[in-house]
Order: structure tokens, then sequence, then C-alpha cells
């Protein structure tokens, strides 16, 4: 896209940057009508980055040439740590923070004694921005709702922020992540023919409860259903050991199994697959099933987290199950019948129609466009 005569010019600062993050803000600064430069670190160890990124962050930032009208920061940067680093020019910049995730709401295994320092540096970095955004609704009340309880529950002598819920329930507000709806082919699935293919394409984590998901299927092999499955998405050196399990116990079931090494394989694997599931427990937007449902992959997901907002109230029935047993039930009448799914793919690719990078960029344009208020862009008075 041409950037304007008068683009603001936004520096965009992430300590995280791989997998989502990465896709995000790439996809973002290339659609975006404005001009972006990038200031990131690779993702690993993100607690070092969260403790310490923002230091290494202000040192890059001193040495660059160049003048911007806009910070944009993520939840993986101690926003508030940071602007006490920049040099001035870029420290009075008007900023817009960004949630991805959270360290207050995550399910976090092994916590730790120290893992409230997280939050509240989530809870500073947003109360340092002047405009907070969520990557959907059900995120920003979870966010809101918790921060009463976690500021209550913070160790004897740490400061809480005063005032913290009304300035960041005032700065806050809603802005989808996009999809990059052209990247994936839908196949026209009407005419297809054979078993049901099942597709995961989450990351391998215990958030996503992977063990509910592999339960179903042991319940779908014992009840005699045929179908086959594809399990792809973000995996680790340290990951579930079900995983492993299942590899085994569904032979030649499994279709595919692993990370897919370039993004033209992982639109392949979601041509092929029939519905993609979601058993998470966790799950604060969910790139991953709306980029299967631009594939024409029929979604069944719970009735929980982002999931209901995000799906059109009329396709509930269709597509958003009560509770595990319900989740088994749905797919072994699917897998007695895939024609339900199959039918369905135009349905399917309008739901992630809705969150494309097409009209997403220019809802994030705006957003900055009035955080940056009156500012000299360009050379002229933006406004």
């Amino acid at each position: 896209m041409p950037i304007p005569e008068c683009a603001l010019r936004v520096l965009a600062v992430e300590g995280f940057f791989g997998a989502s993050h990465a896709a995000f803000l790439e996809g973002l600064a290339a659609r975006s009508a404005y001009d972006w430069r990038l200031l990131t670190l690779p993702a690993r160890r993100w607690r070092d980055r969260m403790l310490k990124g923002h230091k290494r962050i202000a040192q890059e930032a001193a040495r660059l040439d160049e003048q911007f009208d806009l910070l944009f920061v993520t939840d993986m940067v101690d926003f508030a740590g940071l602007l006490e680093l920049l040099p001035g020019g870029l420290a009075g910049l008007p900023s817009v923070f960004y949630f991805h995730e959270n360290q207050l709401t995550y399910p976090v295994r092994r916590a730790g004694e120290d893992y409230w320092q997280f939050g509240l540096l989530n809870i500073t970095s947003a109360m340092a921005a002047d405009r907070v955004l969520f990557n959907s609704e059900f995120h920003r009340r979870a966010f809101l709702d918790a921060m009463p309880g976690f500021l209550e529950s913070l160790p004897v002598g740490v400061t809480r922020p005063p005032g913290a819920v009304r300035r960041i329930a005032g700065r806050g507000t809603v802005a989808h992540p996009g999809i990059d709806v052209d990247g994936f082919p839908c196949p026209d699935r009407s005419g297809r023919v054979g078993p049901l293919t099942i597709l995961w394409n989450h990351r391998w984590e215990h958030d996503k409860r992977p063990e509910v998901f592999f339960d179903a299927l042991d319940g779908l092999v014992s009840a005699g259903c045929d179908f086959r499955v594809v399990i792809c998405g973000e995996n680790f050196s340290r990951r579930p050991e079900v995983f492993d399990r299942a590899r085994e116990a569904l032979g030649e079931r499994l279709l595919h199994f692993g990370f897919a090494e370039s993004r033209s394989e992982y639109a392949e694997l979601l041509g092929r697959a029939d519905v993609v599931v979601s058993t998470a427990a966790h799950e604060f937007f969910g790139i991953a099933w709306l980029e299967a449902c631009a594939a024409g992959c029929m979604p069944l997901l719970p009735d929980r987290l982002s999931y209901p907002g995000l799906v059109p109230q009329d396709l509930h029935q269709k597509c958003i199950y009560g509770d595990d047993r319900e989740f088994f039930q749905r797919l072994r009448e699917l897998c007695a019948d895939p024609a339900p799914a199959r039918k369905a793919s135009a349905t399917w690719r309008a739901v992630a129609e809705r969150y494309a990078w097409s009209r997403q960029a220019a809802v994030f344009d705006q957003l900055f466009a009035e955080a940056a208020g009156g500012r000299q862009v360009g050379g002229r008075e933006e406004g």
C-alpha cells in the first residue's frame, strides 16, 4: 500500500519477535498506510525479555538516526522501564500498548514465588501508554476483572499503582489482529469423499489442553470411527508427553505430525482438513483456528474464552460445544457424516474474512491517528 504524503512514522517495539507475534507485526506493518520501523528482539527466554529486554531495546533505539510520530509497544516489553531509558525525543512520543496476552490471567503451571512481577509489569506498562489495545473483548474484560484481586495479592512492601484499573479501563479498547486470508486457498470440499480429517494447529502446550483432544480421539477409535488427523502448530523441545504417545497410538490415521516448515505447506495441510478443533483452557484471540476457517475448515470450539465473541451468533449452534463430553459426541457425529463440515467451507471462510488484514489494518491506522492527535506528521498538521 503506498504511503500517504502525511504518513505517520511508527516505531514498533516487540520484545518476543517470533511465531504469532512476528506474523502480527509484519502483517500490520505491510498493510498499514503508515511508515513503520521495527525494533525487535528474538523470541527466546520470555522471562528475561520482560525483565531486561527493555534495556537492550533502549540502547538500539538510541542509535536510530530517524524521527518518529508514534510508539507501538507489545506486552512482552517493560514499557514503563523503557520510557525511563529512551532519549527524550522518543520518550515523549504518543504511545500505544498492545496486549497479545497478559501475565495476570495466563494459566501458569509452576509460577514461582516471584511470578507476580510479570503481571505488575503488564499493569505499569499499560499505565505508561496513551492508548491500550486488547486483541479481544474477552481479553479486555478478563484483564480488568483480574486486576483488583491481583493488586491485593501483591507481597507486602510492593507498591500498588494508584488508580490502575480506572486509568487502564479509560485508555483501553479492542483491536483484533488480522488474518492473512488471501494466503490460504479454500478448496471446494462438497465432493470430497473418505474419512473425516480432523485438524489440530495450536501450540503444543498444556494451556491448549491437548490431553482432552487426544482422549476424544481415543474414544473415536474405541467406538470404531473412521477418521484421519493432521497435527501441526508450533512445538518446542519440551512439550506435553501426550503428543508422542498419540503419535504412536494413531498410526496410519495420522496424516501429518509436526510443525509445518513453510507457509505453503501449512496452507496445504489446512486445505486437506475438514474440521479444526480447540479444547483450550486459554485463548485471548485464536489466530490458528481462524486461519483454518480461511482455508474452509469447520471450527469446533468450546463455549468459553474468546470464541463465542468471535463467531457470529447465528453460527454458534453449528460450531460451539458445551463440555468435553459434547466435544466428543460432535466429533463422533461428524465422523459418521462429514458432509455438514464439507458443504459449509464458504461459510467458515466468511467468518475468517471478518478479521482479514484488508479490514483490520485500517482499524489500527485509525486508532494510531487518534493516539497521535494533532502531532506534526510528514511535515504537516495531522487531523
